[in-house]
């Protein structure tokens, strides 16, 4: 699938905003204004992150 620059969301995010409003119970405002994806733990952010 070609994806523009422009587009606001892909595939997958739209996947993502329709799961939320389906499987969870929200409304489109509340599942648009979610991150993509939840934040990580402080511990594991920092064990990631290669210096």
């Amino acid at each position: 699938m070609n994806l523009h620059k422009h587009a606001r969301l892909t595939p997958r995010g739209r996947a993502l905003l329709v799961e939320r409003v389906i499987n969870h119970g929200l409304r489109v405002e509340e599942a648009a204004t979610l991150p993509a994806w939840p934040a990580p733990h402080s511990r594991g952010a920092a064990a990631e992150v290669s210096w």
